[in-house]
């Protein structure tokens, strides 16, 4: 069964095409890549299975279940994420802390929980923090978690910016 299901997917833009009919599946373990020249329609193809644009037709299945035109946050909810290619990181904050908040966006703990730090929410936050950490470490950020995000040099804040991906 294929991990994501692209089929008929188009997008137009007034009387420009950007992607026309587009099919394709990715299982689980593939890895793939999506080349072009600029304007070949990559990063609308991107902004389409993310949820940015709507497709005029075509249909995005994501691990079984059609995410066609839900919004980026229902997208991510289902469990795929993104990266930009301008780096979106809290540069103030910590890397540990900046991948724990891309984690957070699955925190069970309601209000009562955040405020009165309630031992669910304690066991959740540590939960979280673990497995901030093992993301960091497939990325190769393990020994940086404690660094301050904007320190970091370009290439590993795009590392964290994918960390951040991973996590959500």
């Amino acid at each position: 069964m294929a991990l994501l299901e692209v089929s008929g997917l188009t997008k137009m833009f007034g009387g420009l095409t950007a992607v026309s009919e587009l099919n394709f599946d990715i299982r689980p373990g593939e890895l793939l890549s999506i080349i072009g020249p600029n304007g070949a329609g990559k990063t609308t193809l991107f902004n389409l299975l993310t949820g940015f644009y709507k497709p005029t037709s075509g249909t995005i299945a994501f691990d079984g279940t059609n995410i066609t035109g839900l919004k980026p946050y229902q997208v991510t909810r289902h469990g795929m994420g993104r990266t930009f290619q301008l780096t979106s990181i809290f540069k103030q904050s910590t890397v540990l802390e900046n991948v724990m908040i891309g984690k957070s966006l699955h925190a069970a703990a309601g209000l009562w929980g955040s405020v009165f730090r309630t031992p669910a929410t304690r066991r959740e936050e540590q939960k979280t923090r673990e497995k901030a950490k093992e993301i960091l470490s497939f990325v190769g950020l393990g020994d940086k978690e404690n660094r301050i995000a904007g320190s970091l040099t370009e290439e590993a804040q795009k590392r964290l910016s994918i960390s951040m991906a991973l996590a959500t």
